[in-house]
């Protein structure tokens, strides 16, 4: 049951990652390999898990004796996920794909705020506000840098006031479930921060990863014990259980 559930997840996360900017596993070799590796394995363990079940209600050692070896091969690939995710998460994060959608972001996000004269009168604040050199890479350092100005203030752009960029409309974002400019604009550095997005990437795949080889290896135990302690048989089982 728990090999069908497994694929049952891993299918599903699939279909919630899919679209996201960061899920192009067809752009880098590991991530295909991963992906076709993973998804093949699990495919065929369904209906594996299922007929194993089956086989032990029966008596039938045919199941187990099958499901072990899929325990197994399932195992090859866990470890093998591990392995390639060193080099899967570094090509991800440093990819063209994620350096362009947060580009975009922050393209988009320089609509988020602005540097106003908070007398709308006054001329000459009017232009040194509108000068004012905003970075748009943090939000507390660009309200420092507007509120110097004496007569600025640091206020949100009306909806109606902002402007999409160009790269908005990028056929690269066409079938993403979660595009750079969807929703209102918010400040985004501009230099993609590939240090936080290797360390979590690394700390979820390989976290998760370690901990579902560990269960593997241990059903593919507990697989190996029934058999052993059945003589390869399988136990006798009554209708009623």
């Amino acid at each position: 049951m728990a090999v069908v559930l497994d694929a049952l997840v891993k299918f599903i996360s699939t279909m919630q990652r899919w679209g996201a900017p960061c899920f192009h596993w067809w752009s880098y070799m590991a991530t295909i390999i991963t992906f076709v590796v993973g998804h093949s394995v699990r495919l065929v363990g369904i209906p594996i898990g299922i007929w194993c079940l089956l086989s032990i209600r029966k008596g039938d050692d045919k199941g187990p004796q099958v499901l072990f070896h899929f325990l197994l091969a399932l195992g090859f690939a866990c470890v093998l996920d591990l392995f390639l995710c060193l080099f899967e998460v570094h090509d991800v994060c440093n990819g063209a794909e994620l350096e362009a959608w947060n580009s975009c972001g922050h393209m988009w996000g320089t609509q988020a705020s602005q540097c106003t004269a908070t007398d709308p009168t006054d001329a000459s604040a009017v232009t040194a506000c509108a000068a004012a050199q905003l970075l748009y890479d943090d939000v507390a350092a660009d309200t420092a840098t507007c509120t110097a100005i004496t007569g600025c203030g640091y206020t949100d752009v009306p909806e109606a006031d902002r402007v999409k960029p160009v790269c908005c409309t990028d056929a690269m974002w066409e079938g993403l479930s979660i595009t750079p400019c969807m929703g209102s604009p918010r400040v985004r550095a501009a230099k993609f921060d590939t240090t936080f997005c290797e360390s979590f990437s690394d700390m979820w795949d390989v976290g998760f990863g370690l901990l579902w080889t560990g269960v593997v290896v241990y059903m593919t135990y507990v697989v190996h014990s029934y058999r052993v302690a059945n003589g390869g048989a399988g136990l006798e089982m009554t209708a009623k259980d």
